[in-house]
């Protein structure tokens, strides 16, 4: 391990409370002259967090488990089934009561979408699933097993996405939200997330019957850039997964499976590798949809916050905005009691 190294994981770890000091630093000094310093820096930061993923103890899961409990203290909330539109999430037993203030936050303002969530782990018992179908009336559950079972047919002819999917969670959000889908038009949504106002675009999406595929912008998502130059492709590097619209058709298993064969990334950086492919994806399908992404100064997921937003991504996997993520939950808490 370097000095630089080091020193780099020291100084995330002493601004892992702050709200955006460290990553807004961050993202202005890569326009910096000195290139090649940036760019190992930054190579260095990006190895961090890929370790920090591998390595997320049970005692910050059990943080991050109590920290939204009181959100079971909630109303029952209801969806639509029925609808022409879904919203996927992938979630787990640490993940139930962030995803149900996430989900709840935005039932509250639209609730004609059917909801479905994903057990990325095994982890959601029987009881987790019953305090789901309590909260989300209408809630579709896609356990494990079931999804597995699926899979492993339909990826019968691509060895390597079905490898990966065995080893990697959050390959969900690449191959299960899209594939398990019943409706034509797909909303994929992370757990670690908040609508803090109405979100008026989402809704309109949701209401219109071919409107653009739209997504959340995120300055710097891990890795994409250099797995995009990687891939040849023109697409810009700012897509997540955080909250995207999009369409079930896009789903093509013959680009994840070739670029997981022939990604350096894949290699080196599995974790990030769903987010990185998914905007071939989206560049494969063009000709057929439009793309636009929501309005930059009230979606916040680049990791800077800033006054009313409506939307807010909290990046739990790093830990670095969690007390900012519970205190904004405790309102919407509030809200819904």
């Amino acid at each position: 391990m370097t000095k630089t190294y080091i020193l780099i994981k020291k100084y995330v770890h002493s601004k892992r409370k702050s709200n955006s000091i460290l990553w807004k630093r961050f993202f202005e000094i890569r326009d910096c002259n000195f290139t090649v310093k940036v760019e190992n820096i930054r190579s260095k930061i990006n190895e961090y967090r890929w370790l920090h993923h591998r390595n997320i103890t049970k005692k910050y899961k059990d943080t991050l488990y109590r920290g939204f409990e009181k959100v079971l203290e909630t109303k029952t909330f209801k969806c639509n089934p029925y609808s022409n539109v879904e919203l996927h999430t992938v979630s787990g037993h640490f993940h139930l009561t962030m995803y149900l203030v996430a989900v709840k936050s935005l039932l509250r303002f639209y609730d004609d979408i059917a909801v479905v969530v994903h057990d990325g782990d095994n982890t959601l018992s029987n009881k987790d699933i019953r305090i789901l179908n309590e909260h989300i009336k209408g809630i579709r559950v896609i356990k494990k097993t079931y999804a597995d079972k699926n899979m492993k047919k339909i990826l019968d002819k691509f060895p390597s996405t079905l490898k990966y999917r065995s080893k990697v969670v959050n390959s969900f959000e690449l191959l299960d939200n899209l594939t398990f889908a019943k409706t034509s038009k797909v909303i994929t949504m992370n757990s670690d997330v908040l609508f803090l106002e109405k979100p008026t675009e989402l809704i309109k999406w949701a209401k219109l019957k071919k409107p653009p595929i739209t997504y959340v912008y995120e300055d710097r998502p891990a890795m994409q850039k250099e797995f995009l130059k990687e891939m040849k492709s023109g697409f810009k590097p700012h897509f997540t997964f955080a909250l995207a619209c999009v369409y079930k058709d896009i789903m093509n298993y013959s680009i994840i499976e070739k670029a997981i064969n022939t990604s350096k990334i894949s290699k080196t950086h599995p974790w990030l590798l769903g987010q990185c492919i998914f905007p071939l994806l989206l560049d494969a399908n063009l000709d057929k949809y439009s793309l636009k992404v929501f309005n930059t100064k009230k979606y916040e997921s680049s990791g800077v916050f800033k006054k009313k937003p409506i939307f807010r991504h909290y990046w739990s996997s790093l830990g670095t905005f969690m007390d900012l993520h519970i205190s904004d939950a405790k309102k919407i808490i509030g809200e819904l009691k």
